[in-house]
């Protein structure tokens, strides 16, 4: 796996949204959020890109329990798991993600 890059971005956690930045490099796809979200009780995310099963847009949504005034990045994986991001240049973003799953298996 050759591919390493990171781009800014908030995870949500709930309803808080942590700032830091997702990372893609040696096979993994990582969130680390800034210090400050760190000491607050923000927790980093990191998966295998083998393991993402599905990386999609969201659409926007003001319903209070998935509040979401913009379109995000949610990645689905093997295990079940689902981390939604608030990333800027979401388009763009999502195909190098591909890029990057499919490099790691081999497409």
């Amino acid at each position: 796996m050759t591919t390493t890059w990171q781009h800014g971005a908030s995870l949500y956690q709930g309803r808080r949204a942590l700032g830091g930045h997702i990372k893609v490099a040696n096979g993994k796809f990582e969130f680390e959020p800034h210090a400050f979200d760190r000491k607050t009780g923000g927790r980093p995310f990191s998966v295998s890109l083998s393991s993402i099963t599905s990386i999609e847009q969201t659409a926007r949504s003001w319903n209070p329990a998935t509040f979401s005034p913009r379109k995000c990045l949610l990645i689905k994986t093997s295990d079940g798991t689902e981390a939604k991001f608030l990333v800027n240049g979401l388009a763009p973003l999502v195909s190098r993600l591909q890029e990057a799953v499919d490099e790691t298996r081999g497409v």
